[in-house]
């Protein structure tokens, strides 16, 4: 390994953006590495280094860029949005990256910076951090080994907090999917439609006479009873029995 790393930071302290990830702390405290920085922010600058450990700092990415010729490139921003633009005058300058994640909201942008580390001969790491998790490590190897049988199913979950949808998909999915993808490979198609099971099964309910849709109409009656339920148990502090008898809604 080479004796001395040159790394260059580029974090742009002002964005507040849910925090940090610490991904600027990354190469802090590795042996043989000096490390310069790339922050407009001048709040508290003197301590934000130290803390890094920069020896230098620089208000503009291209400058550090030009002048200190890093040997690595750290992009720590969370907004995926501003990762190319950093990434691209980094390979084009030869530097290998160490990307916060998700590397881009773009498939586009991901597919250019593929063929940017192909073309420039660099590598390009993502902070997809579970892949070096003890546990996930050990998982592999046993799933590899077949000492924990054959696996069926995967379930992950984002934080499920106000980034729904699409954000968490894209901002924590990221992770899911990507320890998903280490531990069994690209798999052959994916599927986000749930309504479909549920239309499939209708169709095959309607043409078998002795059978009801998985989720019924049924179903959904008792479910709204046990609503009620809950209402009335609230207001009149005792238990209720099912079925209802009284089928008002208890808040009138």
């Amino acid at each position: 390994m080479k004796a001395h790393w040159k790394v260059g930071i580029v974090y742009d302290s002002s964005q507040k953006s849910k925090g940090h990830h610490g991904t600027h702390f990354a190469f802090t405290g590795l042996p043989g590495v000096e490390i310069v920085l790339a922050d407009p922010n001048l709040e508290v600058i003197a301590a934000r280094m130290q803390a890094i450990g920069a020896a230098r700092r620089y208000a503009d990415y291209r400058e550090m860029l030009v002048v200190e010729a890093p040997d690595v490139v750290v992009v720590c921003s969370r907004l995926p949005a501003d990762h190319f633009p950093v990434i691209r005058a980094a390979a084009e300058r030869g530097c290998h990256l160490f990307c916060e994640k998700p590397l881009t909201d773009s498939l586009a942008e991901a597919d250019a910076i593929a063929g940017l580390a192909e073309r420039h001969r660099i590598k390009i790491a993502v902070a997809h951090l579970a892949r070096h998790a003890r546990v996930f490590r050990t998982m592999k190897r046993l799933i590899g080994l077949g000492e924990i049988g054959r696996p069926l199913t995967f379930y992950g979950r984002g934080k499920e907090d106000e980034r729904g949808g699409g954000e968490d998909l894209v901002v924590l999915g990221t992770h899911i999917l990507d320890i998903g993808l280490y531990l069994f490979g690209m798999p052959e198609y994916v599927f986000a439609d749930n309504n479909r099971f549920a239309a499939w099964d209708l169709l095959q309910a309607v043409e078998e006479e002795n059978r009801q849709p998985q989720a019924s109409v049924h179903d959904a009656v008792h479910v709204l009873e046990m609503i009620y339920g809950i209402y009335a148990s609230s207001l009149f502090r005792r238990g209720i029995p099912l079925p209802l008898v009284d089928r008002t809604h208890p808040l009138g």
